[in-house]
């Protein structure tokens, strides 16, 4: 197929052996819609030699040292917007409840006395989905409480689930000291949203988003989530700590993809679709 070159490309999922890019960046699942992959490759190779790279062979460009990157291949990509994205894996009630999913002591803040309420409607189907989602190299970005009762947990479990968990880099959002020895843990320093916007810049895997109720409104409201990947369970609580808060902006989505577990869970995709499409049902008089 003959590459060509769209002046504003627009981004989508692709299978994760289809771009053949050095480290991780083939993770991040970008594609140039309607054109094969290859051609962003192409062009970072090529970007990265005019800026002093060495080129197509150049086994440094390939696969480098992890703490050794090409600089010319950073700028390169970069000029072809591969930010790493930001993807919020959540569980939520019908009536957009997400605390506690787990079980009745995971978080009981706020009085909260209704959590496990994913564990009977959690069957096969949506485990498999999970390790759909899961299933490859991924970084987290977790709020302190969310990382609190991750760090207290995940470190002594292994399995298909875990370990993906644990050999992540667990970048957290706090401004108080953290005082586990969870590996592969960084603590945010600073403005939280301004360090945000430079881990996105960085080469590396995809972000994924799990809890982290507080977080999810600051990624909100300066517009750095890229995909809610959800699964509504068919449970009413009424109370708790809700996705979308009373402050959350108004906005519209588009779905991606959608599918249900024969226990009514709904999976679902949404990605963000600018402003919300009202209008009025009313005939104009």
């Amino acid at each position: 197929m003959v590459d060509h070159q769209p002046s504003s490309p627009s981004l989508r999922v692709f299978e994760d052996d289809a771009l053949d890019l050095p480290f991780h960046l083939y993770r991040m699942r970008e594609r140039v819609m309607g054109f094969e992959p290859r051609w962003i490759h192409n062009l970072i190779i090529a970007r990265a030699s005019e800026l002093g790279g060495s080129g197509k062979g150049d086994k440094r460009l390939r696969n480098p040292p992890v703490k050794c990157w090409h600089s010319s291949f950073r700028r390169a990509a970069a000029m072809v917007n591969l930010m790493r994205k930001i993807y919020v894996l959540t569980f939520v009630t019908m009536d957009g409840v997400m605390q506690g999913p787990g079980g009745p002591e995971e978080d009981t803040s706020g009085g909260f006395r209704h959590g496990g309420w994913t564990v009977g409607y959690f069957d096969d189907f949506l485990a498999k989905e999970m390790g759909k989602e899961m299933g490859h190299k991924f970084d987290l970005l977790l709020g302190r409480r969310t990382y609190d009762i991750f760090a207290s947990y995940w470190p002594n479990m292994k399995g298909p689930v875990a370990d993906p968990i644990n050999n992540a880099t667990k970048y957290v959002a706090t401004h108080r000291p953290l005082t586990t020895d969870w590996k592969k843990t960084v603590r945010l320093e600073g403005d939280v949203v301004e360090a945000i916007r430079k881990l996105r810049k960085e080469l590396g895997p995809e972000i994924q988003v799990h809890g982290s109720g507080t977080l999810i409104q600051t990624l909100l409201k300066h517009d750095l989530v890229d995909e809610f990947w959800l699964k509504t369970f068919p449970v009413t609580i009424g109370t708790g700590r809700k996705l979308f808060a009373d402050e959350t902006r108004y906005a519209g989505f588009s779905l991606i993809e959608s599918r249900a577990s024969p226990s009514g869970v709904i999976i679902a995709k949404y990605k963000p679709a600018g402003e919300v499409k009202s209008g009025s049902f009313a005939r104009p008089t």
